[in-house]
């Protein structure tokens, strides 16, 4: 069988096939003139898909397996693994047991008998290796009404290798968007523009009340949208570009990190029984928040952000990650960044701009 890059969501799983450059048509999508995998000649995805598999066991031998739940391994891939770009489960099925070939030929229960991830009914295992000590809920309440600044109901080191995973930079010169609505119809000059001054800043996604934060979106459209802009209303826009280079946490990713990840990654099991963790946390990122809504309602992801802030080199102590993206609410095709240090930015150009026209959709 032969199976395209394009087959593969799996990053690294697509590098790999790009790299090995053999060129044909696919099996599975019937892309033509494309790098693929053909798992009659190559076998350099095997170690790769084999470890990932052989986390899995059938459920007669996990102890304490909850009757009800079991699912097939095409279905658990094809649910919470960014592995394939399909999510047709007999298109995942062919994929599976044509490239782990062997594996299927001693172990074939785990192809076609429901399997599930034994550590993740180990109490003892779940206890060292869980993000958060009882749930995300169990969190939520802990920091809301208990422990807002210190608790321990949440696993650091876990969070910090997984924010490791999701890591991205933006180069110098790279461009980002901010709108504010003009109130008297005049623009704002480039002071204006950007964060409220320390003190000043309202309660955010990523900032509690008081901590300067500069909120950017990925395009005009988005800022636009973020704002929230009225009929008819004068908003400025400003252009600022990055000055130097700089590293942010992709929250847009956290539910698609890579179980394949040298030096990160190195327990696929903890991976496996983080991955409900990991989908509260996109849920509350990717959350609308309505004016009327509870500012309480913002400590979570203020929680996460100011964790990321916190991490600073050894020696020089200056910040690991300069900002956090997240996806737009009001624009679902774009994204917003949220900046901890406003200065590596400058205001490039403002423009005003007359809201003319609200569409709306239900």
């Amino acid at each position: 069988m032969k199976i395209c890059k394009d087959c593969f969501a799996d990053e690294i799983l697509k590098n790999e096939v790009n790299i090995a450059e053999r060129q044909a048509s696919c099996d599975i999508c019937s892309n033509n003139n494309i790098c693929v995998y053909d798992t009659q000649c190559d076998d350099y995805l095997i170690p790769f898909l084999s470890s990932l598999v052989s986390i899995f066991s059938p459920v007669d031998k996990i102890e304490n397996f909850p009757v009800g739940q079991e699912t097939l391994l095409k279905t658990e891939i094809a649910t919470n693994w960014n592995i394939f770009t399909t999510k047709e489960e007999f298109k995942i099925h062919q994929m599976l047991s044509e490239i782990c070939k062997n594996l299927f030929e001693e172990s074939p229960e785990l192809l076609t008998h429901p399997v599930g991830v034994k550590q993740m009914y180990d109490s003892i295992y779940l206890k060292d290796h869980s993000l958060f000590s009882k749930s995300w809920e169990d969190f939520v309440d802990d920091i809301k009404y208990n422990n807002r600044f210190h608790s321990n109901q949440i696993n650091k080191c876990i969070l910090r290798k997984y924010c490791e995973a999701i890591q991205k930079t933006y180069s110098e010169g790279e461009q980002f968007y901010r709108c504010r609505i003009s109130k008297d119809g005049k623009p704002f000059e480039s002071e204006e523009i950007g964060a409220p001054p320390k003190g000043k800043s309202a309660d955010g996604r990523a900032n509690p009340k008081g901590v300067v934060m500069l909120y950017l979106g990925d395009s005009e459209t988005t800022t636009i949208h973020e704002t929230r802009t009225g009929l008819y209303d004068h908003v400025c826009i400003g252009t600022f570009k990055l000055k130097s280079a700089i590293t942010v946490i992709d929250f847009k990713k956290i539910i698609e990190i890579s179980p394949f990840q040298d030096g990160i990654i190195d327990d696929l099991a903890e991976l496996a029984i983080n991955k409900k963790n990991l989908k509260k946390i996109d849920s509350e990122m990717g959350r609308v928040m309505r004016n009327s809504d509870d500012i309480l309602d913002y400590i979570p992801t203020q929680y996460i952000a100011d964790f990321v802030k916190s991490l600073t080199k050894p020696i020089s102590g200056e910040l690991i990650y300069q900002g956090i993206e997240f996806r737009s609410v009001m624009n679902p095709e774009g994204f917003n960044l949220a900046i901890f240090t406003p200065d590596c930015f400058e205001v490039t150009d403002i423009r005003m701009k007359r809201i003319n026209h609200i569409s709306y959709s239900w």
